[in-house]
């Protein structure tokens, strides 16, 4: 997926807004092995409180060199029963006739951030068949547009593994703005903003909204990083071969004034 993601060219957690429940200790031991362990593992796990949608849970574990140790955890207590991941991002290009392509973004308010943040496209699989439907009716709710899936969805990946077992899976969709409907986008809810910005100015664009207080999601920010590094790998593949001709030309030209000087001797 990421090579051809790259040859192609998110949100915070909900908030946990219900009173929080102790639960009775439900411990979870690993089975009993007469074998040394081998590496780092979990030897059990506690749930300690739980709210209307996560779990707060006590890990215990050996690391690499067998110490025991204890961190604590979040997962959410609804999980697609197949064991996918449950979150979809979405990567929408949009098409244009002359320029760079546009990236769609979105700025919403998060209570747990008590602010704006900018995100690429992201929701959950809910009721959709696929990741891939699921991509198409996400983009189309938060932005207003419709799109073609390009590169169906990733392997699931963390978002926060030190904290959450919490995946997304990626998906790659390109928008044409001269698509039925693309010309009036409407999107379902009022309190998202779509902003369209073309791929070569996305940096600036990040920067303009941190300085107004906006938090721009760590997707989005490795995303334009990312772009600046194929940016500058690309011209310097592009100088390289003529850094080579200079080079030979240069070498051609010292060779003529030597022999010539040798000449006149």
């Amino acid at each position: 997926f990421g090579s051809r993601f790259l040859s192609f060219l998110r949100s915070p957690g909900a908030c946990m807004s219900s009173p929080t429940t102790l639960l009775p200790a439900e411990a979870v031991a690993a089975p009993e092995d007469d074998d040394p362990p081998r590496g780092p593992q979990v030897t059990s796990s506690v749930v300690v409180a739980s709210t209307r949608i996560w779990r707060l849970r006590e890990l215990h574990y050996l690391d690499g060199k067998g110490a025991e140790r204890q961190c604590e955890m979040l997962e959410a207590n609804v999980l697609d029963p197949a064991g996918d991941a449950i979150s979809v991002t979405v990567v929408a290009v949009m098409r244009t006739r002359t320029g760079p392509r546009e990236l769609l973004l979105v700025r919403r308010f998060h209570p747990p951030l008590e602010g704006f943040s900018i995100d690429l496209p992201e929701g959950v699989v809910g009721d959709s068949r696929s990741v891939v439907d699921a991509a198409v009716k996400i983009l189309r709710d938060l932005t207003g547009y419709t799109g073609k899936v390009m590169l169906g969805g990733s392997p699931a990946l963390c978002i926060a593994p030190a904290v959450c077992t919490l995946s997304t899976q990626t998906v790659l969709v390109e928008v044409d703005p001269r698509a039925p409907g693309n010309s009036n986008p409407r999107p379902v809810s009022d309190e998202v903003e779509t902003i369209r910005v073309p791929l070569d100015q996305l940096q600036r664009e990040l920067d303009s909204q941190v300085s107004s207080g906006c938090m721009v999601s760590h997707a989005v920010w490795s995303f334009s990083v990312g772009l600046h590094i194929g940016h500058v790998e690309a011209r310097r593949s592009r100088g390289l071969p003529g850094a080579l001709l200079c080079l030979a030309l240069s070498i051609v030209v010292l060779g003529r004034v030597i022999a010539k000087a040798a000449s006149e001797r």
